[in-house]
C-alpha cells in the first residue's frame, strides 16, 4: 500500500466505512498482510504462496519486501529463459456481457533487464501460458528507452515509456463484450484523464463473451532485473479513473469517525 496509517484502520468497520473500497473499487492486494521476505512458494499462513497460486516462480523470484515502510511485491528472475505466472481469483467475475470494468495497479522497475506484466484471464484453472491471458500490460526493460508493453491481439506493442524507479499508475478499462480494453497511465497518481490514454487494445483471445475470472502477474524469460507491483484494485461496475488508494487525510478522518463511534457505543452501554 502506498500510504499506511495503521492506527486508524481498526476503527473503520465500526464506523460503517470500508478501508478496501474507494469510489467503487475493491482492493485485491496491497501486500501489507504478508510476512516480509517470504516468496510465492512458501505456503504457511501469512506467506504470499498461501494466497497466490504459482506456476513457475522460484522461491525468491516473487516475494513481498519492505520498501521504506511500505510492503510491495518484488519480481525478479534467476531462471533465465523461463516465463512464470501467478494468479488469484477475482472476488466477483467480470461478466461476458460487461461493457466496462476497471483494473488498477501501480508498478515500477528498479533494475534491468526484466519483463513483467499484469492482467486478467478467462481461464479458470492454472493459466500458466501467455496464451491463457486475455489482457495484460506492463514493462519491458530489455528495450531502450524502457517501454510500457501491452498485448494487442496477436502482438505486443509499446505505446509509451517509463523511467527507472518511478511508480507508474495504470487503469485498464475493459470491455469484455467486445474483447478490448483501453489503458490509461500517469506518474502523478491523479485521476486519469483522456490525455493519459495509451490507446485501445484487443484481447489476445477472442472468446465470445466468457467471464474474466482471475487476475495475475506474468514474468518473461529475461534473467536479472527487478520490477515491483503494489495496490491492485478492481471495479467491476464501470469505467473508473480515480486513484483508489486512500489518501492520508481520508484515513485520519475515517479513523476519527471510528473512534467517535466507539465512544458513542460505550456511552450507550454505560
Amino acid at each position: 500500500m502506498q500510504i499506511k496509517l495503521k492506527s486508524a484502520v481498526f476503527a473503520l468497520t465500526v464506523s460503517g466505512l470500508a478501508l478496501t473500497t474507494r469510489a467503487g473499487f475493491i482492493l485485491l492486494d496491497n501486500f501489507e498482510s504478508y510476512n516480509v521476505n517470504r516468496g510465492v512458494t512458501d505456503t504457511n499462513p501469512g506467506d504470499l504462496g498461501a494466497t497466490w497460486s504459482n506456476a513457475g516462480f522460484n522461491a525468491s523470484e516473487m516475494e513481498v519486501i519492505n520498501d521504506n515502510g511500505n510492503q510491495v511485491l518484488r519480481i525478479t528472475n534467476t531462471d533465465s529463459g523461463n516465463s512464470s505466472f501467478a494468479f488469484r481469483a477475482l472476488p466477483t467475475e467480470i461478466a461476458g456481457s460487461s461493457t466496462e470494468a476497471t483494473y488498477f495497479w501501480r508498478m515500477r522497475f528498479v533494475d534491468t533487464p526484466l519483463q513483467a506484466w499484469t492482467g486478467l484471464t478467462q481461464t479458470e484453472s492454472n493459466p500458466n501460458d501467455f496464451g491463457d491471458w486475455d489482457t495484460y500490460a506492463g514493462i519491458n526493460t530489455s528495450q531502450s528507452p524502457n517501454n510500457i508493453n501491452v498485448r494487442d491481439g496477436g502482438s505486443n506493442v509499446t505505446p509509451g515509456n517509463i523511467a527507472a524507479n518511478t511508480w507508474g499508475y495504470f487503469w485498464m478499462v475493459v470491455d469484455n463484450s467486445q474483447d478490448e480494453f483501453e489503458l490509461f497511465y500517469n506518474i502523478t497518481g491523479d485521476t486519469a484523464v483522456s490525455g493519459d490514454s495509451l490507446g485501445t487494445f484487443s484481447f489476445r483471445n477472442v472468446t465470445g463473451g466468457d467471464p474474466l475470472v482471475n487476475f495475475g502477474i506474468i514474468r518473461g524469460g529475461l534473467d536479472g532485473g527487478e520490477i515491483q507491483f503494489d495496490d491492485i484494485y478492481i471495479d467491476t461496475t464501470g469505467a473508473n479513473l480515480v486513484n483508489p488508494i486512500p489518501e492520508p487525510s481520508t484515513l485520519v478522518l475515517l479513523g476519527l469517525a471510528g473512534l467517535s463511534a466507539i465512544s458513542v457505543l460505550r456511552k450507550k452501554q454505560s
